[in-house]
């Protein structure tokens, strides 16, 4: 069954959601029903928690060494500058990749599955009891395979129901977990 892959209605949020997931892959892996969080989110709790960690620890240290509690201000400010960088620049690069074009051919076969993207023209083939899990999640649609090395394959959400219907009239005995 071929599934053409052109439009995604919430492109920025599917790709945000692909960061996320591909941030706690292996944690994902190890516990499927993981709460997985957009990585701007993500991202942001981290510098919620460097602020609340660092004024915490620097009002502790301020009673017991005055320069000690300035060093480690210090160091909280350029863990959070880096941090607040890094997301300026993550969302930049979201920003640019929700606007390009590029479609994709998904095919679904009784013994295969391919991915081919035109824009890049990559492909990626893999045999389906290579297939681990399916992960359903709020934008994404993830392949997770066996082979932990191998990169997951990422379909946005609005090809659910084609997907399904490929692995229902295969009768596909792939393990579907939803969030």
């Amino acid at each position: 069954m071929k599934i053409k892959i052109d439009e995604i209605k919430e492109k920025k949020k599917y790709l945000d959601e692909v960061c996320g997931i591909r941030m706690h892959l292996n944690k994902i892996i190890k516990n499927p029903n993981r709460k997985i969080l957009l990585f701007t989110t993500e991202i942001i709790i981290r510098m919620i928690l460097i602020i609340l960690v660092g004024v915490g620890i620097t009002l502790i240290l301020k009673d017991l060494n005055i320069k000690v509690a300035y060093v480690f201000m210090g160091i909280s400010i350029l863990a959070e500058i880096i941090l607040l960088i890094n997301f300026i620049k993550t969302h930049q690069l979201l920003n640019k990749m929700a606007k390009e074009k590029g479609d994709s051919l998904l095919i679904i076969e009784k013994e295969k599955v391919s991915l081919k993207n035109n824009h890049t023209a990559i492909t990626i083939d893999f045999p389906i009891d290579e297939i681990d899990f399916l992960l359903i999640t709020k934008y994404t649609i993830t392949i997770i395979r066996k082979d932990q090395s191998k990169i997951p394959v990422f379909i946005p959400i609005d090809y659910k129901e084609d997907i399904m219907k490929a692995i229902d009239k295969y009768q596909l005995k792939i393990k579907v977990i939803e969030k």
